[in-house]
């Protein structure tokens, strides 16, 4: 599973600039695929899918991976704790939450044989639905490039420890993750110092 995304959010410094409050909007694109784990592995590069099944037949399709594109729309919000003083370069801490509504999502079936193809819509009615909302929770690590109220760059680490989804509508259900972001920041307001 990956997840890319863009947005903007605007950030508050409160109590002499130590904590910094955030939010915004964010357009997620959630990349969820099952089959083989590894390319090294010499485990076989397919596994079968129940798509039909009555009292008389029961039909597999021979599948190499199944792929699900979900984009959504989410509203992040989080809480810095900037504890240095101004400095050209600075760390910070981060915690935060993500609220996140599915606006499309797209299933595609990579088939063993390719005279499976056929079977495309018939195989994709079995797979589970890219689920209608996720919540994120996350810490993260920040390293800021200049002042605070001039223009910046900051790198952070973007750790989540809790994703929620609604009860059973999940396709991969994630067990750990991690990952960064680049920041561009555009003081709207300054501050005199």
């Amino acid at each position: 599973m990956t997840i890319n995304y863009i947005g903007f959010r605007f950030e508050y410094r409160v109590i002499n600039n130590l904590f910094g409050l955030s939010g915004g909007l964010r357009y997620s694109r959630m990349v969820t695929s099952i089959g083989r784990d590894s390319y090294l592995s010499s485990d076989p590069d397919y596994f079968y899918v129940n798509y039909y099944q009555s009292e008389l037949n029961t039909e597999y399709a021979k599948v190499r991976e199944i792929n699900q594109k979900g984009d959504y729309l989410g509203i992040p919000l989080e809480v810095r704790l900037y504890p240095r003083k101004e400095h050209r370069i600075k760390l910070y801490y981060k915690a935060g939450v993500s609220f996140n509504l599915k606006v499309h999502s797209k299933s595609d079936i990579s088939f063993f044989n390719e005279s499976m193809e056929q079977y495309q819509a018939d195989v994709i009615k079995v797979v589970e639905n890219a689920s209608s909302n996720f919540t994120t929770f996350h810490i993260g690590l920040g390293l800021k490039i200049g002042k605070s109220n001039k223009p910046g760059i900051s790198i952070e680490t973007y750790t989540p420890i809790g994703v929620r989804f609604p009860k059973g509508s999940y396709f991969v259900k994630p067990l750990a993750g991690s990952g960064f972001q680049l920041l561009l920041s555009v003081p709207l307001k300054t501050k005199e110092q």
